[in-house]
């Protein structure tokens, strides 16, 4: 990535972004956005660097011509950006924002103080590791969550996570071996989720 880009006539012609922003093109590794629909001019950037550190997680509230960094903002990546990393606005409450990679942390504050959401490595009950988050647009209270483990959802703006995996095959498979006398017998290592066995 080198840099977040800004287009005043549908596309057209590009502008990029540079005031305010703590980063120059040979540091930014990975960048992350997501604007608020009712308030658009409410915008929260991720901006990650090549090292894996969080160079600055940024807010503007007047579409990009000025800048913030927000002083408390969470090491949800923990240096693996480039596996997972999310952003989500509401669409409704500009104050409401989520971010996930290892686990999700939510700010009902506009990014001043975060908490650890879903507790992924912590003795929650949301599996680990997140790459997307979805608000419902008919319900902003709604949030649909996918992990390594599988898709979670909130009803009411993350106070409490449920699974929603029940008829779908959400484990990926790494690799697969066969007993060597037994071919009833197979091994298989999942992504996260540990090692099966099958018993024909």
């Amino acid at each position: 990535a080198n840099g977040l880009y800004r287009s005043n006539d549908a596309g057209e012609t590009w502008k990029r972004l540079t005031d305010d922003l703590p980063f120059s093109g040979q540091l930014l590794g990975r960048l992350q956005f997501s604007q608020c629909t009712k308030y658009p001019q409410v915008i929260y950037a991720a901006m990650w660097g090549h090292a894996g550190a969080l160079l600055g997680f940024m807010k503007t509230t007047d579409f990009g011509r000025s800048w913030i960094k927000l002083p408390n903002a969470p090491n949800y990546a923990g240096g693996t950006q480039w596996y997972y990393n999310v952003v989500a606005v509401s669409p409704e409450n500009p104050n409401a924002v989520f971010v996930a990679g290892s686990s999700t942390y939510r700010s009902l504050d506009g990014g001043q103080s975060w908490q650890d959401n879903t507790r992924s490595y912590a003795g929650g009950n949301v599996h680990p590791d997140h790459h997307a988050l979805t608000f419902d647009p008919n319900n902003p209270n709604t949030l649909f969550l996918c992990t390594d483990g599988g898709i979670f959802r909130t009803l009411d703006l993350g106070n409490h996570w449920e699974s929603v995996c029940r008829g779908l095959g959400t484990v990926q498979f790494q690799f697969v071996d066969v007993h060597p006398t037994d071919p009833k017998i197979a091994w298989g290592g999942t992504q996260d989720n540990g090692t099966n066995k099958y018993r024909g």
